[in-house]
């Protein structure tokens, strides 16, 4: 599975978004994600991909595309 279609399976596991609604694009707040949730999320994507997301750069990353090259930058 590559990088996008995993973060948006751990989204879609979190939230009650279906896959084909995310785009690059979508914020996690267009998902519907409250703040609890964002956190769930990234702490998923660190377990998955076995990195670390500081809180510093999490707040840098606006959507979906940015959280995945910022993952590929990592593994």
């Amino acid at each position: 599975m590559d990088t996008l279609s995993r973060i948006k399976e751990i989204i879609c596991e979190k939230t009650d978004i279906k896959p084909e609604l995310l785009t690059q694009e979508t914020t996690l707040e267009e998902t519907g994600a409250d703040s609890i949730d964002i956190i769930e999320i990234l702490m998923e994507l660190e377990y998955a991909f076995d990195i670390d997301i500081p809180d510093r750069d999490a707040e840098k990353l606006r959507n979906i595309g940015e959280l995945k090259e910022y993952i590929e930058g990592k593994i």
